[in-house]
């Protein structure tokens, strides 16, 4: 089994001076054999099913297609 090579960056969205640490998701990015990214996805969006967790799923999955010379809409 090959697995990819992957790297996990910790990030904030939506801090604010009220709520300093806003919502902690993290960005995971592979590699392949090249160190060349080929794929990304979200941990901890959210809720499962609602909005945040929907729309960071969408973007990791339109993100990996692009970085993978595909379609990031058809994933053609």
């Amino acid at each position: 089994m090959n697995r990819l090579m992957s790297l996990t960056h910790d990030i904030t969205l939506g801090a604010t001076e009220e709520r300093p640490k806003g919502h902690q998701v993290k960005l995971a990015i592979m590699y392949d054999k090249h160190a060349t990214p080929v794929e990304m996805m979200f941990v901890g969006r959210g809720k499962i099913g609602e909005g945040m967790d929907d729309m960071l799923k969408e973007l990791g999955i339109k993100c990996s297609r692009a970085l993978q010379g595909r379609d990031p809409e058809t994933g053609g």
